[in-house]
């Protein structure tokens, strides 16, 4: 009997290695808990971050979308692109007046001027050279009903528009005078022909959603083009067409 109870003694050593181990052990557990709840409550915060961020481009940018189908379905308008343009042009001027789009064009330093008149049923392409003068005439059916350059990339589904605006970059600046948002993709790979056509930015003045300027990368160079407008004030006299008796019709 007294074997059994000298067996049943535990040793005070023993007992306080168990106490200071399921200390230890209690420690880790807390601080792996309060790691992980820090990690979450980070994690918590950029997400909250980023809801609010792309909520406020989305505002901004479906104001500016609406702002702007008025001035591209005004029914009188002028636009002029001049800068860093494509096609070897020096500058374009499009005109509109009810359903006819007259444009004009010169070719980078080249005395080569072209002017288009546009109708629902009719297309003429009037080419002026030093050399010669040429007229063509297509009745293919298609008409450009509009000529002012929508620069807001926002459509679709409301997740269709949060991913936009979530990869959307919005900044400011003032372009001549003109209060802009300045609209960028902060996701090349995925939206590199939203804003700027190329990797690029596109300068949308704040009031109307028009594009103001446009900076584009081509081949390690940055390309600026500006745009100018009016509304209202188009003519028939501005509207003319060069007189066709001076040209020779191609067929």
């Amino acid at each position: 009997m007294k074997d059994e109870k000298k067996s049943e003694i535990i040793p005070q050593d023993s007992t306080e290695e168990n106490i200071m181990e399921k200390e230890k052990k209690t420690t880790k557990a807390n601080k792996k808990f309060n790691i992980g709840k820090i990690i979450l409550i980070i994690l918590l915060i950029i997400l909250i971050y980023i809801v609010l961020s792309t909520g406020r481009k989305m505002i901004i940018l479906n104001n500016l979308s609406k702002n702007v189908l008025t001035y591209i379905n005004s029914s009188n308008a002028y636009v002029k692109i001049s800068g860093d343009l494509t096609n070897g042009y020096e500058y374009i001027e499009m005109y509109k007046k009810e359903d006819t789009i007259k444009n004009f064009s010169k070719m980078n330093e080249k005395d080569v001027f072209i002017t288009t008149i546009e109708t629902p049923n009719e297309f003429k392409y009037y080419i002026d050279t030093p050399e010669y003068k040429k007229l063509r005439v297509v009745n293919d059916g298609i008409h450009q009903k509009e000529i002012i350059e929508n620069p807001i990339f926002y459509y679709g589904t409301f997740w269709d528009k949060f991913v936009i605006a979530m990869f959307t970059k919005i900044d400011t600046d003032k372009v001549n005078g003109t209060d802009c948002y300045v609209l960028s993709s902060s996701d090349t790979s995925a939206f590199s022909n939203c804003y700027g056509t190329y990797e690029g930015k596109s300068y949308v003045e704040k009031d109307t959603g028009l594009l103001i300027k446009k900076t584009t990368l081509r081949d390690e160079k940055e390309c600026v083009t500006n745009y100018e407008y009016k509304f209202n004030e188009n003519t028939d006299k501005d509207m003319e067409e060069p007189d066709s008796s001076q040209y020779e019709i191609e067929e």
